[in-house]
Parts: C-alpha cells; structure tokens; sequence
C-alpha cells in the first residue's frame, strides 16, 4: 500500500503539472517575459 501511494503520488505530481501547465502556457509568459 506504501508503495503504491508513494508510485501513484510521484506520477500524479509528475503528470498533474505537465497537464496543469503545459508548454505553451509555460513558453508563452517566459518568451514574454525574456522578450
């Protein structure tokens, strides 16, 4: 059960972000902002 909370937790965290915040939205303020 550990293991399989800590395996789900680490995948949801990895992929929570990617989907929360993708690359465009992440692209898109930083070239704005370095730009």
């Amino acid at each position: 059960m550990h293991e399989t909370n800590v395996t789900e937790t680490a995948d949801s965290a990895s992929l929570r972000p990617e989907q929360r915040v993708p690359k465009r939205r992440t692209e898109g303020p930083s070239t704005e902002a370095n730009g």
